[in-house]
């Protein structure tokens, strides 16, 4: 039986809105008060926005 490799957990990190690639194209298009429940989730380096629904 072939060696198998461990898989490398994915480099997730939570952050700020703001932090967000796009969040100048939310901000232009969402309510405010919307837009602040958000927030920014980095995978492989780039941060896209994600909302929050509850």
């Amino acid at each position: 039986m072939p060696l198998l490799t461990p898989v490398a957990k994915p480099d997730v990190t939570v952050m700020p809105p703001a932090e967000a690639y796009d969040f100048d194209y939310f901000q232009a298009r969402v309510d405010p008060e919307f837009l602040s429940r958000s927030i920014a989730i980095r995978v492989f380096r780039m941060p896209p926005l994600r909302f929050r629904w509850a």
